[in-house]
C-alpha cells in the first residue's frame, strides 16, 4: 500500500545505527591521525636540535667580576641560562627522542663566551672560545653542554 503525501513512516534503525557507528569510526580514525601526526612532529623536532659534539670546557672560579659586563639571562623551563654575549634560541623536548610528553629545556647558543646555567640542582659554568657555539639540554636538573648547534633550528 502506498503512503499518502505527508504521511510518516517509522525511521529504520539499522541505517541510523550504521550511520552512527561510521561516524564513530571516522572520528576515531581521525584522532588517531592527529596523535601520530603530531609524536612525528616532536620526535622530528628532538632529532633537529640534537647535537653530538665534544663536551663544552668546565669552568672554575665564579662566572662573572666586577669587571665583567653583566650577563644576559634567559630563563626557560626550570633552569636559567646566563650567557656572556650572542643569541639565544631554545625549546622544550619530550625525553625518550621526543617520544615522551615530559620535556626538557635545551637552548642553543652562538658565541656566548661564557654560560652558567643554574638548576635545582645547583650552578654549572662552562668556558667556551670566542667563535664557539654551544648546545645545552637540562635532562632531570643536570645541564649538558656540547660543543656545537643544529643547522635545522632556524
Amino acid at each position: 500500500m502506498a503512503l499518502d503525501y505527508g504521511a510518516r513512516r517509522k525511521p529504520r534503525r539499522g541505517v541510523l545505527i550504521i550511520s552512527g557507528a561510521a561516524l564513530a569510526v571516522l572520528a576515531v580514525s581521525a584522532l588517531i591521525l592527529i596523535v601520530v601526526h603530531d609524536r612525528q612532529a616532536k620526535i622530528a623536532e628532538a632529532k633537529a636540535w640534537t647535537v653530538r659534539g665534544p663536551p663544552c670546557a668546565r669552568g672554575a672560579g665564579v662566572a662573572w667580576d666586577q669587571s665583567d659586563a653583566p650577563p644576559q639571562i634567559v630563563d626557560f623551563g626550570k633552569a636559567r641560562f646566563a650567557r656572556a654575549h650572542g643569541a639565544t634560541r631554545c625549546a622544550e623536548l619530550g625525553y625518550n627522542g621526543g617520544r615522551s610528553d615530559d620535556v626538557f629545556p635545551v637552548c642553543q647558543f652562538d658565541h656566548p663566551g661564557r654560560l652558567q646555567i643554574t638548576t635545582d640542582h645547583g650552578a654549572s659554568l662552562f668556558e667556551l672560545g670566542p667563535l664557539d657555539s654551544a648546545t645545552v639540554s637540562v635532562e632531570r636538573g643536570v645541564a649538558r653542554c656540547v660543543l656545537g648547534r643544529s643547522q635545522d633550528v632556524d
